[in-house]
């Protein structure tokens, strides 16, 4: 709910007065691609977030799957080995690992599963219905779409979330055994996937010594490949703890740990049901881990005139912030040891950002530090009449952490549309600068709907092929 709405309603209460209509909530639809529907909570209230999740006690014991027991493939429709693909001039890098669920063939129109009417459909993974295919890995040529080869999971478990070294060769993934309902507190198994154009076996797949862990909801892979930063939270109801670890790849070992009770930390973009790669990033050389931190303020009270009579109000102001912590500072106090690196405040007209950085989706943070990007779409500020043909901004922005207020557009550009359109851009991937981002945009709510995919910088945009795991209506798991 935005701000305007907040304040009315509080002013409304306050004068035990009736409150007008609403406008619609303009959430991002929660359409997945996955076999298990996940909310991506991305327009949850700061501090509200941990209430929604249900009370979940996380399975006690971890099954050790056997890496014989994974199976990797090519696709009929590309190369056995990756080929030589030359650096674009923004640096791109040519390979990426996705989650994927592949195609399948369209129910039986008179098979019943338990609970369903005679002759209903039977829906892949519906009580008394075939069991759906697990979600496995893509790997996949960034410029030419080539589906280099899939990687099925161990049995009975489903990959879940994937982040990438700077070498785009070395990727961390990991699983959940996907026998329950609730996987956010099931224990993960971690692996390291290495492409190695060239060799016989192109992409390969080994179990890491990682520990068992729960509550898992973000994660980053070093820009060398030898430390995991992950982001955990408590999976027991009304905890507030939070960690950021950091652990060795290749022994397992934890080497550092912070925590906080603060509810602002990682409040947003680490998704909480997908072990998203965007709620962390390494940089400056590995010496940081930054992170989303996303909070409120009161403004001054002021009044405000509401049906005619003057009523007293505290605005809510928004704020889009990142914190850094050293990975050698000393303690471990998430908040006493990090500071804040970058922050903007959300200005609002009506209900729409006014032309600077959105709230749902977090910013990114170039390898360097120097650098912050995020998403911007503003239109009218007013909502009516809805089928209004307006101009709406669509916009990636970027800004140096040393000129934290002075946004620079890597890609923007206006289209005419009714008021009452929805548009969702989204920032994947940056280069090391900032220079160059990789993301997609889309309009209106269907997963239907054309998704524009492709590399932004200097203000032009290149098309590529979109990955099978970006499509409109749902959160995208994907690593470069």
């Amino acid at each position: 709910m935005n701000s305007i709405e907040d304040r009315v309603r509080a002013a409304a209460q306050a004068e035990a007065s009736s409150l007008r209509e609403v406008r619609p909530l303009r959430l991002p639809p929660d359409a997945s691609p996955r076999r298990t529907p996940r909310s991506r909570l991305a327009a949850r209230r700061t501090h509200g977030w941990r209430g929604w999740l249900l009370p979940v006690t996380a399975a006690a014991v971890v099954v050790a799957f056997a890496i014989a027991l994974v199976t990797i493939r090519d696709l009929p429709n590309g190369p056995t080995a990756p080929p030589s693909v030359p650096p674009t001039n923004s640096g791109v890098p040519p390979y990426y690992v996705t989650l994927y669920n592949p195609p399948q063939s369209s129910p039986t129109p008179t098979a019943t599963g338990s609970g369903q009417p005679a002759g209903a459909p039977c829906p892949a993974g519906a009580p008394g219905c075939p069991a759906a295919a697990a979600t496995e890995l893509l790997v996949g040529d960034t410029l030419t779409g080539a589906k280099l080869a899939t990687i099925a999971p161990p049995n009975g478990a489903d990959f879940y979330g994937v982040t990438g070294a700077a070498n785009d060769r070395t990727f961390v993934v990991d699983t959940y055994h996907s026998g329950s309902v609730s996987d956010f507190a099931l224990p993960r198994t971690f692996y390291r996937l290495q492409i190695v154009p060239g060799a016989k076996s192109p992409v390969r797949l080994t179990r890491l010594p990682l520990p068992s862990m729960t509550g898992m909801f973000a994660m980053a892979l070093s820009e060398s490949g030898t430390e995991l930063a992950v982001a955990r939270m408590s999976s027991k109801a009304n905890d507030q703890e939070t960690w950021l670890q950091i652990y060795s790849v290749d022994t397992g070992r934890l080497l550092r740990s912070w925590s906080t009770d603060n509810g602002y930390v990682f409040d947003r973009g680490a998704d909480v049901m997908s072990d998203s790669n965007y709620g962390l990033a390494w940089v400056d050389g590995d010496r940081a881990v930054d992170f989303p931190y996303n909070y409120e303020s009161r403004g001054a009270p002021t009044t405000i005139k509401f049906r005619g009579r003057t009523v007293r109000d505290t605005p809510i102001i928004r704020h889009l912030a990142v914190r850094t912590v050293d990975v050698t500072a000393s303690g471990g106090d998430l908040i006493t040891d990090s500071r804040v690196l970058w922050s903007v405040v959300i200005p609002e007209t009506g209900g729409y950002s006014s032309g600077t950085c959105g709230q749902y989706q977090d910013a990114l943070v170039s390898a360097d530090g120097k650098t912050v990007l995020c998403v911007s779409t503003y239109g009218p500020d007013t909502y009516r009449p809805a089928s209004k043909i307006v101009p709406w901004h669509l916009e990636w922005q970027a800004f140096s952490v040393t000129a934290p207020k002075t946004a620079r557009t890597v890609y923007g550009f206006t289209v005419d549309a009714p008021i009452a359109s929805s548009f969702w851009l989204n920032a994947l991937w940056s280069n090391a600068s900032g220079s160059a981002v990789i993301g997609f945009w889309y309009s209106g709510s269907g997963t239907t709907k054309p998704v524009h995919f492709g590399v932004m910088s200097d203000g032009s945009f290149r098309a590529f092929p979109v990955p099978p795991s970006v499509v409109a209506g749902g959160p995208v798991t994907i690593a470069w």
